[in-house]
C-alpha cells in the first residue's frame, strides 16, 4: 500500500514538532524502514500516549505495523489514509495492555470472511465475538484481547476493546464509543462503531443483532449528556484537542438530540484564557466530568451536549465556581469575581428520542437465534475446558508433594485462572523446584481475582526469586495498583547501581526526591500506568505512574509499601518510621476523626460521597463505608465536599455540604426529601391477571448473560437481605447466579413465559427489552402496578424497594 502526499505531509508535520526528531536512536531506526513503515511509525510516535511510548519498544511498534500491513494483503484495503491510521493501525483502544493480537485473529478469521461484504463481515465478526466472550462485571483493569479469551467473560469496556481489536485485525476501521457516565441512571457503558462504505455504524460488542445500528443501549444513548471517542488530532471529525495530539471526538449527535452550549469566562471585566471548564453529571453519588476543555483567547469554549441539565464547573488559578447548566441554556456567562459553589441540584436526564424503526422479519429472528445458539455452545465448549469445583482435583494429581491445605488453596486459584490455569500449574512446579512453595503461594494469594487470568509463570517466578527472605505482602506482591504486571524488581535492580539502592533504603527522602522531584510529571487523558522501568528510562511519568514507581522501588529494596486506595496516599514503613505521602510525595498531615450522622441509611457511592479539594479540584475518596445513623472516618485536614444523592424514577435529588476540616468534628447530613408517587395502574388483561394474581411482590423478567439483566441481578445479590421473600423471577435459564439469588432471597423462580411477557408489555405500553421489573400490589380484587422499569437501568433494584 501507499499513502497520499497529503497524508505523508500531515504525519511528517506532526513528527517534526515531536521530540523524536532530535533523537538519534529513533532516526537510525527509521532509516532502516520502508517509506510506508516510516509513515506508520512516525504516526504512532506522535499520537500514542506517552505511557505507551515509554513502556514498549520501537521493535514492538514495528512488529505491530507489519502485522497491520499484512492484514492489508489479506483483507480489503481501507482507502481513506487517515481513517486507516487512526482506526486500523492504532494499537490502543482503551487502557488495556498492548500485545500482538492481530496474527491470531487474522489466522482465525480469514476463512470466516471469505466472499463477505464489509457489512456482512461486521455482523459475522460480532457473532464470533459472542462465541468467545459474554458480559460479566469485574474490576476496572481492562484485560487485553488475547487475555480475555482465557476468561470468556468481560465487562463492557473489555468486550468493546476485544471487538474493536478483532475488527482492526481484519482491516475494518473500528473504535470504542464511550458514555463516561449516564445521566438517567448510575454506571457507564461502551460499544463499537465500524466504518463501512464511508459512514460509521454501531453495534453492541459481543451482543450480535440481525442487523447493524442496533443495540439494547439505543434508548439509553439518546438520554446521554455526552458520548465520545478518543483518537488523534489527524482525525478529521470535530472534537476537542486534549493535548499531546489527542482529540476527543464528540459523537453525541449521532445518538441523541443535542445543543450547543457556549461558556464565557471573565474575571471582573477581563476575559480569562485557559480556564478549565467542565460539564459534570451526578452518577453514583459523585460528580463525574463527561466533557472538559479550556477557554480560548476570547475566554470562550463551546460544548455539544444532550438536552438535559448538568453541573458546569470553571477553574482558573485559585478560583473555582460551579453552577447548574439548565437544559434550555445555550450560553452561560461566568464571572470568577463572583465565585460560589452549588448547594442543591436536581438532575433530569434528556428526554429519550430513540425509536426502533427497523423491520426484523421472523426469518431474520430465526436465523439470528440459531447463530446465537451456535455462539453460546462454542463459548460453553471453551468453558468446559476450565477447572471447576467438580474437576479441579484432577489437575493436581501429580503434585504429590503438596499438603491438603495447599491443594485446596491452589484449587481455588486454578478456578480463578480459567483458561490461564496452565501458567499457575507451571509456577507451582517452579516454586517447588526452588523449595519455595509456601512463598510462591503467598505471592499468588496477594493477587487480585482478575490477575489469575493473565499473569504468566515467568512473571511470578521473577517475583519469587526477588522476594526470597521476605514475608510481608507489601513487599512480595507483584500488584501495586491497576498497572500491567511486570518483572519490575529485576528491572529496577538492573537499572540502578547497588549503592544507589542502598542509599534509597537508608534515606527515604532521597527516594522521595528522586521519584517526585527529579522525574518529570506530565498529564494524560488516558488512565494508563506506564511500566516502572519505562518511567525510569524516560525520566517522565504521570503522577500515578510515579506513585507506582515509588512503591515498586520500595518493594524491590525490601521496604513494605502500598497505595491506599481509599485516599490514594502512599503508605511505607522505612525501618521504624511509618510514612504517609500524598500523590506529590509530600508527607500528609495528621489524621483526625470526622463523625457523620444522618437520619437516613446511606451507602457510599450510592447515596453519598466525600471529595477532597486538591489543586482546586474536588477528588472523591474511595471509601467502603455505610452510615447507619452514625459513622466515623479518619481524614487529613482540608476542604471537603460531602454530597448526598437520591434517585427517583425520573430525577436525581442532590445536596452538597462543604466542610473546612482541621480537627475532630461532627457533621449532620441528610437526603433531600422525595415524594414517591406510585403509578397505580390496574391490570385489566385476563391472561396477565390469571397468571399473576397471586403475585404481590417485585417481579422481574430477565435474560441471564445479557448485560442489562446482569446489572439487575448483581444489584439483587448486593442487597439480598432486603429482597428476602419479596421477589419473583421469570427466566429462561437457571445458572449459578440465579441459583445464588434463590438461595439468598428465597425468590420464586418461574419459567420464562413469552406470551405473558408480550401481553404484559402491551398492556403497560412499555419498551420490550429485558429486564422488565415491576412492583405489584393487590387492591381488593384488582392487581396494581406501582413501578415499572425496562432495559438497562442501574439502581432499579434499590428503586423498586421504595415502591414495595
Amino acid at each position: 500500500m501507499n499513502f497520499t502526499e497529503e497524508t505523508i505531509s500531515s504525519v511528517c508535520g506532526l513528527y517534526e514538532k515531536s521530540p523524536y526528531i532530535n533523537d538519534q536512536q529513533t532516526q537510525i531506526f527509521l532509516s532502516r524502514l520502508s517509506a510506508v513503515q516510516q509513515v506508520c511509525l512516525k504516526f504512532l510516535l506522535c499520537t500514542l500516549p506517552e505511557q505507551d511510548l515509554d513502556s514498549y519498544s520501537l521493535d514492538f511498534f514495528l512488529a505491530h505495523i507489519d502485522h497491520t500491513l499484512h492484514g492489508c494483503d489479506l483483507f480489503p484495503r481501507v482507502h481513506d489514509d487517515l481513517v486507516f491510521l487512526n482506526f486500523v493501525l492504532c494499537p490502543r483502544v482503551n487502557n488495556e495492555h498492548l500485545e500482538h493480537y492481530k496474527p491470531y485473529f487474522q489466522s482465525q478469521l480469514l476463512p470466516l470472511l471469505q466472499n463477505l461484504s464489509t457489512q456482512q463481515s461486521c455482523l459475522a465478526l460480532n457473532y464470533y465475538c459472542a462465541s468467545n466472550i459474554s458480559y460479566a462485571s469485574s474490576d476496572i483493569r481492562t484485560l487485553s484481547p488475547l487475555s480475555l479469551l482465557h476468561s470468556v467473560l468481560g465487562r463492557c469496556g473489555e468486550e468493546s476493546t476485544f471487538a474493536v481489536s478483532v475488527l482492526r485485525s481484519v482491516n475494518i476501521p473500528a473504535r470504542q464509543i464511550y458514555v463516561p457516565r449516564w445521566s438517567h441512571c448510575d454506571s457507564n457503558h461502551a460499544w463499537v462503531e465500524a466504518f463501512i462504505e464511508g459512514a460509521w455504524v454501531y453495534f453492541g460488542a459481543c451482543e450480535p443483532e440481525p442487523m447493524l445500528n442496533r443495540g439494547w443501549f439505543g434508548l439509553n444513548a439518546s438520554k446521554a449528556i455526552v458520548l465520545s471517542t478518543k483518537t488523534s488530532v489527524l482525525c478529521q471529525e470535530e472534537g476537542i484537542c486534549a493535548g499531546n495530539n489527542v482529540k476527543i471526538v464528540n459523537v453525541t449527535g449521532r445518538y441523541a438530540q443535542v445543543k450547543k452550549l457556549k461558556v464565557s469566562v471573565k474575571n471582573g471585566k477581563n476575559v480569562v484564557q485557559g480556564a478549565k471548564v467542565s460539564i459534570g453529571v451526578v452518577n453514583s453519588a459523585e460528580i463525574f466530568n463527561v466533557a472538559e476543555g479550556e477557554s480560548d483567547e476570547k475566554g470562550e469554549i463551546m460544548f455539544t451536549i444532550g438536552i438535559g441539565n448538568a453541573i458546569l464547573t470553571v477553574i482558573s488559578m485559585d478560583k473555582r465556581t460551579s453552577v447548574e447548566a439548565r437544559a434550555e441554556d445555550t450560553q452561560i456567562d461566568i464571572d470568577l469575581e463572583k465565585c460560589n459553589e452549588i448547594t442543591e441540584f436536581t438532575q433530569k436526564a434528556p428526554e429519550a428520542t430513540y425509536t426502533d424503526t427497523d423491520v426484523i422479519t421472523e426469518e431474520m429472528k430465526r436465523i439470528h437465534t440459531e447463530k446465537e445458539q451456535i455462539a453460546l455452545k462454542h463459548k460453553q465448549s471453551i468453558e468446559n475446558g476450565f477447572p471447576t469445583e467438580e474437576n479441579v482435583k484432577q489437575y493436581l494429581q501429580d503434585f504429590t508433594y503438596l499438603t491438603t491445605d495447599q491443594k485446596n488453596t491452589i484449587s481455588q486459584m486454578l478456578i480463578k485462572a480459567k483458561g490461564n490455569y496452565k501458567q499457575i500449574l507451571e509456577f507451582i512446579k517452579i516454586a517447588n523446584q526452588m523449595n519455595q512453595t509456601e512463598l510462591g503461594l503467598k505471592i499468588m494469594q496477594s493477587l487480585t481475582k482478575k490477575d489469575f487470568i493473565d499473569v504468566t509463570a515467568e512473571t511470578l517466578q521473577m517475583h519469587l526469586e526477588a522476594s526470597q527472605g521476605y514475608n510481608d505482602e507489601n513487599i512480595i506482591c507483584p500488584r501495586i495498583f491497576t498497572e500491567h504486571l511486570t518483572n519490575f524488581k529485576q528491572d529496577i535492580t538492573q537499572f540502578f547501581d547497588p549503592q544507589v539502592l542502598d542509599e534509597f533504603k537508608n534515606n527515604h527522602q532521597l527516594l522521595i526526591d528522586y521519584c517526585f522531584k527529579n522525574i518529570q510529571t506530565y498529564k494524560s487523558v488516558y488512565t494508563i500506568i506506564a511500566h516502572p522501568i519505562g518511567v525510569l528510562k524516560s525520566q517522565r511519568g504521570t503522577q500515578l505512574s510515579k506513585c507506582v514507581l515509588f512503591v515498586a522501588i520500595c518493594r524491590t529494596i525490601g521496604i513494605p509499601c502500598k497505595i491506599q486506595q481509599e485516599d490514594m496516599t502512599i503508605r511505607a514503613q522505612f525501618h521504624d518510621k511509618a510514612l504517609i505521602l500524598d500523590q506529590q510525595g509530600n508527607p500528609t498531615q495528621q489524621l483526625h476523626n470526622l463523625t457523620i450522622t444522618s437520619p437516613d441509611s446511606l451507602d457510599y457511592f450510592s447515596s453519598f460521597s466525600i471529595a477532597l479539594l486538591t489543586d482546586n479540584n474536588y477528588i472523591s475518596l474511595d471509601l467502603n463505608i455505610q452510615i447507619d445513623q452514625e459513622a466515623t472516618i479518619p481524614l487529613q485536614k482540608g476542604l471537603y465536599r460531602i454530597m448526598t444523592a437520591d434517585r427517583t424514577k425520573n430525577e436525581y435529588l442532590v445536596q452538597f455540604f462543604y466542610l473546612n476540616f482541621s480537627a475532630e468534628q461532627s457533621v449532620r447530613i441528610n437526603l433531600r426529601q422525595q415524594v414517591i408517587s406510585p403509578l397505580n395502574i390496574q391490570l385489566q388483561n385476563q391472561i396477565v391477571r390469571e397468571k399473576m394474581m397471586n403475585v404481590e411482590k417485585i417481579v422481574a423478567f430477565v435474560k441471564p448473560g445479557n448485560e442489562p439483566s446482569e446489572h439487575f441481578l448483581n444489584e439483587i445479590l448486593g442487597q439480598s437481605q432486603k429482597y428476602v421473600d419479596k421477589l419473583v423471577i421469570w427466566t429462561n435459564e437457571i445458572n449459578a447466579k440465579i441459583i445464588e439469588i434463590q438461595q439468598k432471597t428465597s425468590a420464586k423462580m418461574m419459567k420464562y413465559d413469552e406470551i405473558l411477557y408480550q401481553e404484559l408489555t402491551e398492556e403497560l405500553n412499555c419498551q420490550k427489552v429485558l429486564p422488565l421489573v415491576l412492583v405489584l400490589k393487590k387492591q381488593e380484587k384488582s392487581l396494581v402496578v406501582d413501578y415499572i422499569t425496562t432495559g438497562y437501568s442501574v439502581g432499579s433494584a434499590e428503586m423498586a424497594l421504595k415502591y414495595l
